[in-house]
């Protein structure tokens, strides 16, 4: 089971199936989902996605959490870690609400998902977003992830789009060691 994470701002918390119309409200506004889905999920969508990511926090370091503002207890968005399909990766994905951002909120959170990871002892995080995407990709680097290079991915739907990709990778990998 994911732990509840704090920040000097934050509460990342396990998401749960309650937190489904925050998630909602989040994935309809067209201007959070340009660079991910492209247009609104409808809410059969969004409770599929809420659903497996709940029961994907039972595995081991991986699951996803909903972000709380500690001072008010306002949902601002999630983060998730997971595998990646058909590589050894974890990879790291998130959102926020449009009224949350220019805040660092996304910031702190992803150094805390990142330093959770690899003390969980995942050896190699990786994230993408679209070249389009300024803020996500520099949130990546202030991060301290590793630009990698444009790749190719395809999305469920079918279309193919070319994302940034950064990594970062725990000490011991990065030396090709096993940890104790």
């Amino acid at each position: 089971m994911l732990p509840v994470i704090d920040t000097a701002r934050l509460q990342l918390r396990p998401l749960v199936l309650a937190d489904e119309d925050e998630l909602c409200a989040l994935w309809s506004d067209p201007e959070v989902v340009r660079y991910t889905s492209e247009t609104p999920l409808a809410r059969e969508v969004v409770q599929e996605m809420t659903r497996r990511w709940v029961q994907y926090n039972q595995h081991s370091g991986h699951g996803a959490w909903a972000i709380a503002v500690r001072e008010s207890g306002a949902f601002a968005g999630y983060c998730f870690l997971r595998f990646l399909q058909e590589t050894p990766d974890t990879e790291l994905g998130y959102g926020l609400g449009k009224p949350f951002w220019g805040r660092g909120y996304m910031s702190e959170t992803v150094r805390a998902v990142l330093d959770y990871g690899l003390g969980m002892g995942l050896t190699r995080i990786v994230a993408a977003a679209m070249p389009e995407n300024v803020a996500s990709w520099r949130v990546m680097e202030r991060c301290g992830m590793r630009y990698e290079g444009i790749k190719e991915y395809k999305a469920s739907s079918g279309k193919c789009y070319m994302d940034k990709y950064y990594a970062i990778e725990s000490s011991f990998a990065a030396i090709g060691q096993t940890q104790p």
